[in-house]
């Protein structure tokens, strides 16, 4: 039924639950999974004037480093275990970009960890899962 999966990932206990499931369904369904690492870019502004401080080259290098590793560690487990697995680093904000994802690529589910804030906060800031529940072009499925 479901032959193309995205499962974004973050590093986070979540997120790993997340994937144990997509490699679960990838190999029982034979579907291809693609990891999905959106980094977000830290924005820095000058305490004076309106001109946002550019961020420097090496901060950039290092957040895409560490999202490349990440990447690379988690899809090794999909390989050894006979799923097709590809990954994916993008610099966005992370419900958009993974919604985006999924429409462009024509993905028909997303399997994401749940938030992992606590109540209160996740209510007034709401979640990542949930921006992509509401948005997404395709089914969700939230692991908790």
């Amino acid at each position: 039924m479901f032959k193309k999966i995205l499962v974004p990932v973050d590093g986070s206990e979540n997120s790993n639950k997340a994937e144990q499931v997509a490699l679960d369904m990838g190999r029982a369904m034979s579907a291809e999974v693609t990891l999905l690492h959106v980094a977000v870019m830290p924005q820095y502004t000058a305490f004076f004037g309106e001109a946002p401080i550019p961020i420097p080259q090496e901060t950039i290098e290092a957040i895409e480093n560490l999202g490349r590793d990440m990447l690379a560690k988690h899809a090794a487990a999909f390989v050894s275990n006979g799923v097709k697995c590809t990954t994916q680093l993008i610099f966005g904000h992370p419900a958009e970009t993974i919604c985006q994802t999924a429409k462009h690529d024509n993905y028909n589910l997303i399997i994401i960890g749940s938030r992992g804030l606590g109540e209160i906060k996740g209510y007034l800031l709401g979640s990542v899962s949930d921006r992509v529940s509401h948005y997404a072009p395709c089914s969700v499925l939230i692991v908790h």
